[in-house]
């Protein structure tokens, strides 16, 4: 029996926008959930991210983890909210999964739809949960239809009340995608991200994709068993193309075999025995000031005009009841404007320190504002008058308060890292402190990047460049960047070779 507590609070309606909404948040073992839908409507979301994380950790063999570094997802009525969100009117934004070093994010929508073709708002959370669950558990390089085509593959995962499963079922958006997808490449699928397809063929990448990705891991012998392999090759250092002739065989075949599987009645998985997952969920109704502080926070996180949501910011936090979240939340905004072009006095951090202050006197254990604070004091190093002067010793007592107060947060813990690599000091605890950075978050590309550096220094080579493999093909354009970092790091290689070095290998 699901062991769903729910708390409600005084029910108190606000008015956003043109309309009154009531939001609600769900605390489980994995995820923080908001919601400005029902309560039971969100209590069955939370159950069933619960079951799906378990699911994916059956499937693909991956232990439990103590006390996780909990995922914030935001649950919108529908797609057009999510595009509103993102000032994307007209536009189809149904979610969005948001990769960030100071925690993570995924927004999604609860519209459900009887149209074969359309993305159902549970298909959408699971799909970019299937994202996240990657980043943290496929620590190795992937081309980008693998990472579209897993994230799809998890979307179809479906779960009745009585704890059974079934994954792999027909996807009819992605059916469609490939039914009218046209002549396409094989190569082209393995080797390409979606927008390097040109025009409108990269939505029929994410179908073929799909397609592919089910074909692997429901057709074969001992499902998986090929792309295993062939992650495995790329590991290695081939390329997709060479990785994939080695693993699936002949690619005109491959594609042949593609086109007669999409056609046929799908196979997918079912469970014969009930699913166990973290049934503790809980759920409670937000007081007017909690919930437009996160209607707010959620306005931050995305692309709305920074100006009026500082001044809706600041008329929020006057109002009584205002709490340490929301006056950090105001401390946020004002740090990014004071870095901003437009800024009246760049790099003024007096209205930041301001709303910090205000924070720590009603909370002062809180994790981030904390580390704000910190951040804060080191800026001088790097915008002010006098960087000698910076007080290194009080920011890292900050840093360290936060994570006292927050052990497994990773955010605490990089910034203690940096504040010695910043100034060019290294001792013992840095490279740990950043691999732990990097190992309980590897979806930041942040950490990851910071990580692959010290691995350099340490001469550890391969293993640097190998940890940026996985996001120099990510689908969604980040992965630059890292292509430069590696030819970086192997000019470091050619350095210490001609001093006469020998560089580590992978372990």
């Amino acid at each position: 029996m699901i062991r769903l507590l729910i708390t409600l609070l005084v029910s108190i309606a606000f008015a956003t926008s043109a309309q009154a909404r009531t939001w609600h948040r769900a605390d489980t073992y994995h995820f923080t959930i908001y919601s400005d839908g029902k309560a039971k409507q969100l209590g069955e979301f939370a159950t069933e991210l619960e079951r799906l994380d378990a699911l994916l950790r059956k499937q693909w063999r991956r232990d439990p983890v103590e006390n996780p570094n909990k995922l914030t997802v935001y649950l919108l009525k529908d797609a057009d909210a999510v595009a509103d969100l993102m000032g994307s009117e007209g536009r189809s934004i149904a979610g969005f999964y948001r990769a960030r070093s100071e925690g993570s994010i995924m927004v999604a929508n609860r519209k459900t739809s009887s149209h074969r073709g359309a993305l159902t708002g549970k298909q959408v959370l699971f799909h970019e949960y299937g994202h996240h669950f990657f980043f943290q558990n496929f620590r190795i390089p992937a081309a980008a239809w693998f990472v579209e085509g897993f994230a799809d593959y998890v979307s179809t995962a479906k779960f009745k009340d009585d704890g059974h499963w079934e994954l792999g079922r027909a996807n009819g958006s992605s059916q469609l995608m490939m039914a009218y997808g046209g002549k396409w490449d094989i190569r082209e699928l393995l080797s390409q991200t979606p927008f390097e397809q040109g025009g409108t063929r990269w939505r029929y990448f994410y179908g073929w994709s799909w397609g592919l990705t089910h074909m692997l891991y429901s057709r074969e012998h001992g499902r998986g068993a090929k792309i295993t392999r062939y992650l495995g090759l790329i590991n290695d250092g081939k390329d997709s193309l060479e990785a994939a002739e080695e693993a699936f065989g002949d690619l005109d075949q491959l594609k042949q075999d593609l086109r007669a599987y999409v056609v046929k009645p799908t196979v997918y998985q079912k469970s014969t025995e009930p699913l166990p997952f973290r049934e503790q969920i809980s759920i409670r109704e937000l007081s007017e000031s909690e919930a437009n502080t996160v209607r707010l926070t959620l306005d931050r996180l995305t692309v709305r005009d920074r100006q009026d949501l500082l001044a809706e910011m600041r008329e929020h936090v006057v109002k009584s009841g205002a709490t340490a979240e929301a006056w950090f939340q105001l401390a946020e905004m004002e740090f990014t404007l004071a870095h901003s072009d437009k800024a009246e006095n760049p790099y003024d951090f007096t209205a930041a320190v301001e709303a910090l202050d205000k924070a720590l006197a009603l909370d002062p254990a809180h994790p981030h504002a904390n580390v704000l604070k910190g951040r804060i004091i080191l800026e001088e190093y790097d915008h002010g008058d006098d960087p000698d002067a910076v007080d290194w010793d009080l920011a890292r007592k900050y840093f360290r308060t936060a994570k006292e107060a927050a052990p497994g947060d990773p955010w605490p813990i990089y910034n203690i890292a940096t504040s010695y690599r910043r100034r060019g000091e290294s001792n013992s605890t840095v490279s740990p402190l950043l691999e732990q950075a990097f190992r309980v978050a590897p979806e930041s590309n942040e950490y990851r990047l910071a990580y692959a550096y010290d691995l350099a220094e340490q001469k550890r080579f391969d293993e640097a460049i190998n940890i940026l493999k996985i996001i120099t093909n990510n689908p969604h354009g980040r992965g630059d960047g890292a292509k430069v970092v590696i030819e970086q790091i192997e000019e470091m290689r050619q350095e210490a070779i001609a001093d006469g070095d020998k560089p580590g290998a992978s372990d």
